[in-house]
């Protein structure tokens, strides 16, 4: 799979990702050959789903649609993921 497939498969999973957030993403996770296989795939959506949630159990604490994350907030948010 490649980026702009990537793109069509995170928003067909109403993941609505900036296209930096998604060149970080292919960058981190993509092969020698500059594809993303299927388990790839796979643990970018856990990742994804996880760091959503992650940030909107935060974000309806706030109601304002922005959140505030501790320096140890964000490493647990992201160490765990």
């Amino acid at each position: 799979m490649g980026a702009y497939e990537l793109r069509d498969a995170l928003k067909g999973l109403n993941f609505k990702l900036s296209n930096r957030s998604l060149e970080t993403i292919v960058l981190r996770f993509h092969s020698k050959r500059g594809v993303i296989s299927f388990d790839m795939f796979v643990q970018i959506n856990v990742r994804l789903v996880l760091m959503f949630e992650s940030f909107l159990r935060r974000s309806r604490a706030s109601r304002t649609g922005k959140v505030v994350f501790s320096m140890d907030d964000f490493i647990m948010a992201t160490l765990c993921i």
